[in-house]
């Protein structure tokens, strides 16, 4: 806020993509990617409706690290207020991915199945913290979303999405 204040958003429009950088980077040490999704998360609670549109495709690029998911249900504490205006990006990626770790984690003769299994669960707790900061006028946008992933003619579509209805 005292940055923002003092120099504007030049400074916001200079610092996010550093932050953006860090907290996507895999090999960036786990203490610096902490400190950038924090700084990260301050400057969205200012200005979420500008940056979401830049910040979330980066952290849903497919298949999605731990860091990602894990920033990205940092990010919907946050912002809860304007992520509904993504659903139609989020949503998608969340189920694909928790189709393709489903099957990895399903896979008996997978040696990273255990793996799998603990992205699963970050992607369902991630998907819990997106459906439960949503406002009230982003549920309408989310319902829209989740229809038509329920709707898919991949079988295995339909049962990953019913997995987030039912974070609802």
């Amino acid at each position: 806020q005292t940055l923002y204040k003092l120099v504007g958003s030049a400074a916001i429009d200079q610092v996010v993509p550093v932050l953006l950088d860090q907290v996507t980077n895999d090999s960036s040490e786990q203490d610096g990617s902490g400190k950038a999704l924090f700084g990260l998360c301050q400057v969205l609670k200012l200005r979420s409706k500008e940056l979401l549109p830049e910040v979330v495709p980066r952290l849903l690029a497919s298949p999605m690290p731990l860091a990602h998911i894990n920033a990205l249900g940092t990010i919907a504490e946050v912002t809860g207020s304007s992520l509904h205006t993504l659903a139609s990006k989020i949503l998608p990626a969340i189920t694909a991915e928790l189709v393709r770790t489903d099957s990895l984690a399903t896979d008996t003769d997978n040696p990273d199945a255990k793996e799998a299994e603990a992205h699963r669960e970050a992607l369902l707790v991630c998907s819990s913290k997106v459906v439960s900061y949503v406002d009230q006028i982003g549920l309408q946008w989310f319902s829209v979303e989740m229809n038509k992933e329920v709707a898919s003619a991949d079988p295995a579509h339909p049962r990953a999405s019913l997995k987030v209805v039912q974070l609802f």
